[in-house]
Protein backbone atom coordinates (compact mmCIF):
# COMPACT_ATOMS: atom_id res chain seq x y z
CA UNK A 1 0.00 0.00 0.00
CA UNK A 2 1.18 3.47 -0.95
CA UNK A 3 -0.57 6.80 -0.53
CA UNK A 4 -3.41 6.71 -3.10
CA UNK A 5 -2.56 3.36 -4.69
CA UNK A 6 -1.40 -0.22 -4.14
CA UNK A 7 1.77 -1.41 -5.89
CA UNK A 8 2.52 -4.90 -7.23
CA UNK A 9 6.15 -5.49 -8.26
CA UNK A 10 7.34 -8.48 -10.32
CA UNK A 11 11.14 -8.65 -10.12
CA UNK A 12 13.31 -10.70 -12.49
CA UNK A 13 16.79 -12.17 -12.35
CA UNK A 14 19.13 -12.09 -15.33
CA UNK A 15 19.59 -9.63 -18.16
CA UNK A 16 16.71 -7.79 -19.79
CA UNK A 17 13.04 -7.43 -19.04
CA UNK A 18 10.45 -9.75 -20.61
CA UNK A 19 7.70 -8.36 -22.78
CA UNK A 20 4.57 -7.69 -20.77
CA UNK A 21 0.88 -6.92 -21.10
CA UNK A 22 -1.58 -5.96 -18.32
CA UNK A 23 -5.35 -5.65 -18.82
CA UNK A 24 -8.66 -6.14 -17.07
CA UNK A 25 -10.40 -9.39 -18.07
CA UNK A 26 -14.06 -10.38 -17.84
CA UNK A 27 -13.22 -14.03 -17.11
CA UNK A 28 -10.21 -15.45 -15.27
CA UNK A 29 -9.17 -18.33 -17.53
CA UNK A 30 -6.00 -20.34 -16.94
CA UNK A 31 -3.67 -21.02 -19.84
CA UNK A 32 -3.34 -23.74 -21.16
CA UNK A 33 -6.14 -25.55 -19.28
CA UNK A 34 -8.94 -23.18 -20.23
CA UNK A 35 -10.41 -23.64 -16.75
CA UNK A 36 -11.84 -20.71 -14.81
CA UNK A 37 -9.75 -19.70 -11.81
CA UNK A 38 -10.89 -18.17 -8.55
CA UNK A 39 -9.27 -14.79 -7.82
CA UNK A 40 -10.56 -12.63 -4.97
CA UNK A 41 -11.82 -9.22 -6.07
CA UNK A 42 -14.63 -7.53 -8.00
CA UNK A 43 -12.28 -7.12 -10.99
CA UNK A 44 -9.13 -8.90 -12.15
CA UNK A 45 -6.05 -7.74 -14.03
CA UNK A 46 -4.35 -10.38 -16.18
CA UNK A 47 -0.57 -10.04 -16.41
CA UNK A 48 1.21 -11.82 -19.25
CA UNK A 49 5.02 -11.94 -19.49
CA UNK A 50 7.11 -13.37 -22.35
CA UNK A 51 9.57 -14.89 -22.95
CA UNK A 52 9.95 -16.66 -19.63
CA UNK A 53 12.10 -19.82 -19.33
CA UNK A 54 10.64 -23.02 -17.95
CA UNK A 55 11.94 -23.81 -14.45
CA UNK A 56 13.40 -27.08 -15.84
CA UNK A 57 15.32 -25.12 -18.49
CA UNK A 58 16.72 -22.60 -16.01
CA UNK A 59 17.02 -23.61 -12.32
CA UNK A 60 16.74 -19.93 -11.31
CA UNK A 61 13.43 -19.54 -13.17
CA UNK A 62 10.15 -19.83 -11.32
CA UNK A 63 6.46 -19.42 -12.04
CA UNK A 64 6.30 -17.32 -8.88
CA UNK A 65 5.04 -18.05 -5.40
CA UNK A 66 1.55 -19.26 -6.37
CA UNK A 67 -1.18 -17.34 -4.54
CA UNK A 68 -0.14 -14.27 -2.53
CA UNK A 69 -2.76 -12.84 -0.18
CA UNK A 70 -2.47 -9.22 0.92
CA UNK A 71 -3.46 -7.33 4.01
CA UNK A 72 -3.47 -3.59 4.51
CA UNK A 73 -4.05 -2.85 0.81
CA UNK A 74 -7.07 -0.79 -0.26
CA UNK A 75 -7.40 -1.96 -3.88
CA UNK A 76 -5.36 -5.12 -4.51
CA UNK A 77 -6.76 -8.23 -2.80
CA UNK A 78 -4.35 -10.92 -3.99
CA UNK A 79 -1.93 -11.98 -6.72
CA UNK A 80 -2.14 -15.42 -8.33
CA UNK A 81 0.83 -16.72 -10.33
CA UNK A 82 -0.82 -19.36 -12.50
CA UNK A 83 1.49 -20.97 -15.03
CA UNK A 84 4.39 -20.87 -17.42
CA UNK A 85 3.33 -22.28 -20.80
CA UNK A 86 5.17 -22.00 -24.11
CA UNK A 87 7.33 -19.17 -22.78
CA UNK A 88 4.45 -17.15 -21.27
CA UNK A 89 3.97 -16.53 -17.56
CA UNK A 90 0.37 -15.80 -16.60
CA UNK A 91 -0.52 -14.03 -13.36
CA UNK A 92 -3.69 -12.37 -12.07
CA UNK A 93 -4.14 -9.39 -9.75
CA UNK A 94 -7.43 -9.27 -7.85
CA UNK A 95 -8.83 -5.75 -7.47
CA UNK A 96 -11.41 -5.48 -4.68
CA UNK A 97 -13.37 -2.35 -5.61
CA UNK A 98 -13.87 -3.22 -9.29
CA UNK A 99 -12.15 -1.69 -12.30
CA UNK A 100 -10.20 1.30 -11.04
CA UNK A 101 -7.43 3.08 -12.99
CA UNK A 102 -4.02 1.41 -13.02
CA UNK A 103 -0.58 2.06 -14.49
CA UNK A 104 1.96 -0.57 -15.54
CA UNK A 105 5.58 0.11 -16.43
CA UNK A 106 9.03 -1.47 -16.54
CA UNK A 107 12.05 -0.47 -14.43
CA UNK A 108 15.68 -1.55 -14.58
CA UNK A 109 18.45 -2.42 -12.09
CA UNK A 110 16.93 -4.73 -11.02
CA UNK A 111 14.63 -5.63 -13.90
CA UNK A 112 10.97 -5.46 -12.83
CA UNK A 113 7.40 -4.78 -13.94
CA UNK A 114 5.44 -2.45 -11.65
CA UNK A 115 1.63 -2.28 -11.51
CA UNK A 116 0.09 0.61 -9.55
CA UNK A 117 -3.63 0.22 -8.83
CA UNK A 118 -5.49 3.35 -7.70
CA UNK A 119 -7.34 3.25 -4.40
CA UNK A 120 -11.13 3.63 -4.72
CA UNK A 121 -12.40 7.17 -4.29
Amino acid sequence: AQEGFDRVVLEFEGAGTPGWHVRYVDAVVGDPSGLELDVEGAAVLEVTLTPVPYPDDDPAASAGPGRVGLSGADAVTEVLFHSIFEGYLQAFVGVGPGEVPFAAYALQNPSRIVIDVQHPR
